[in-house]
């Protein structure tokens, strides 16, 4: 079985890691963890390129950060035994996920 979840910090982000670490999966599943970096089109409002490029880091940054903590939650888990791998995405979430 294939478990894809997309998180983003929210709580309900959050619950989707919870259930995923509560249940009991079958032996041939994977997880895939999906965090989104989505940033403004800072280039329509104006704004120079390095900070752009520094506002992409940081969301870039934080998204990494929120896949990392969902691996830990799943890692100390009844769901430890999943291979789980994670995907960060700079794009905005309905085309990435969708």
């Amino acid at each position: 079985m294939k478990i894809l979840i997309a998180v983003d910090g929210s709580e309900c982000g959050d619950f989707a890691v919870e259930e995923v670490a509560k249940r009991p999966w079958p032996a041939d599943s994977v997880a895939r963890i999906i965090s989104v970096a989505e940033t403004l089109s800072l280039e329509e409002l104006g704004s120079p390129p390095r900070y752009r490029e520094d506002i992409e880091s940081a969301a870039r940054h934080r998204a990494q950060t929120i896949a990392e903590q969902a691996i830990a939650r799943l890692r100390e888990s009844d769901a430890r035994f999943l291979p789980i791998s994670s995907t960060v995405v700079v794009d905005s979430p309905k085309d990435a996920i969708g």
